[in-house]
């Protein structure tokens, strides 16, 4: 401590008594508080921390910008999360629609992770990060437009550690283009599967298997159409997409025919159909991946989660097994009216699907048909369908028979082609009320 002394005193007047000013020279550091030393101990830990990196080769720049394409249409923002497994990226919208891309390592010519700790073990090796989605988007789509062959361009990626960005590196016999994309980090990792938003898969109520060329066709019809709502209807044979919308209620008749149809079972507990409804603007952001599939997998469960699961293959690659894609959506609470009104239209449909097909729906009733309708039973051999383009053999018809009961006539059966006539190109568009 030291001590000045300062000695006041006025014009024509005596002097004055001395004040005393006492200045305390202080220390120029001010003592660390217990947040900063918490701060300091957590980059200590960071830096002490392993670093790990990663680095990719592929031809395949056509396919993974259709891959990305189909992200934007739910959000620019997404989430990658590399493991020696693969690449999963993660994107959702509003908290009621998300989506998961898997990405196989074999799609890559060359796939390396690694770790700087000798004791971080291969498959426990993983990066979490956040990119904007759409600024890689935007760079493949440029590239595949100057394409002249799939193979004529090659794409490095590259990722050394947090703080780094996300290198992508196209590069042709002529030139090489460098594209760095910043990452920011993501705290918690395990929070992006969040909102519960999955399947129970102990509690399926609805499982489908259609074509995807189909779908996207019927997609396409109801966006012509202005759909606001979509309902979903599923019974035994029978899907049908019903829109609602300005111009009124249309519904459209997915083909049962077991090639576009393929699979279709319903395990509701105390219903024999399923019915769903949907924000339309919403639903149709599948479009995209739909359109880029092959094969098209639709779930629902019993706590109203609806999924649908995409298998994209559109690349000359055999050991390549696909791209997954899988979107999670929830489900909008029921209309009460346009419900009740969907499930009279079905029974009203399936009446008069017996009363001009009585024959066929008795056939649904095996112990009816052999007790009330004999005759109806085979009385004559078929041929295979490989055979059909050769001449039938003979068959022999017992005496006894009439000829009521040999069956239909050519020109029967003529006429019964041309009432069952299957549309097997797309979907059907009934209008009910406008």
């Amino acid at each position: 401590m030291r001590e000045k002394k300062y000695t006041t005193r006025c014009k024509d007047q005596s002097p004055q008594p001395l004040i005393f000013f006492n200045i305390v020279a202080m220390s120029l550091f001010i003592q660390q508080s217990d947040e900063e030393e918490d701060n300091n101990e957590i980059h200590i830990n960071r830096e002490s921390s392993s670093c790990v990196s990663f680095s990719a080769a592929t031809t395949q720049i056509a396919h993974l910008a259709d891959v990305f394409q189909s992200l934007i249409s739910i959000n620019n923002q997404a989430v990658i999360r590399i493991s020696s497994k693969g690449i999963t990226i993660y994107s959702t919208y509003n908290h009621t629609f998300n989506v998961h891309v898997n990405i196989d390592p074999s799609l890559f010519n060359n796939y390396n992770i690694s770790s700087d700790n000798i004791e971080d073990q291969q498959d426990e090796i993983e990066i979490i990060l956040g990119v904007d989605i759409n600024l890689i988007t935007e760079c493949f789509v440029s590239v595949v437009n100057t394409l002249k062959f799939e193979k004529s361009v090659s794409c490095y990626f590259s990722y050394h550690g947090e703080g780094s960005p996300l290198v992508i590196e196209f590069e042709d016999s002529y030139m090489s283009e460098k594209l760095e994309f910043y990452t920011f980090y993501i705290e918690n990792g395990e929070s992006i599967s969040d909102d519960n938003l999955f399947i129970d898969y102990g509690h399926v109520c609805l499982e489908l298997m259609v074509r995807c060329d189909v779908l996207t066709n019927l997609l396409q019809d109801l966006n012509q159409i202005n759909t606001e709502n979509l309902f979903i209807y599923v019974a035994e044979n029978t899907l049908n997409f019903i829109s609602n919308g300005p111009i009124g209620t249309s519904k459209l008749i997915f083909p049962n025919d077991k090639t576009i149809l393929e699979k279709l079972e319903i395990n509701s507990p105390d219903k024999n159909y399923v019915i769903s409804q949907f924000n339309f603007d919403t639903f149709f952001k599948v479009f995209r991946s739909v359109k880029l599939s092959s094969k098209c997998k639709i779930l629902k469960d019993l706590n109203g989660c609806f999924s649908i699961q995409l298998l994209c293959k559109n690349l000359p690659l055999s050991k390549y097994s696909g791209t997954l894609i899988t979107i999670n959506m929830m489900e909008l609470n029921h209309d009460e009216f346009m419900i009740g009104w969907i499930l009279n239209d079905s029974e009203e449909e399936q009446e008069l699907q017996e009363s001009l097909h009585p024959r066929q729906s008795l056939a649904a009733k095996p112990t009816l048909q052999r007790k009330d309708y004999p005759n109806l039973l085979p009385t004559t051999s078929t041929e295979p369908l490989i055979n059909s383009f050769k001449k039938s053999r003979r068959v022999e018809v017992p005496s006894t028979m009439d000829t009521t009961d040999r069956g239909p006539t050519r020109e029967s059966k003529k006429r019964k082609r041309t009432e069952e006539v299957r549309n097997v190109g797309g979907a059907v568009e009934v209008p009910l009320f406008l």
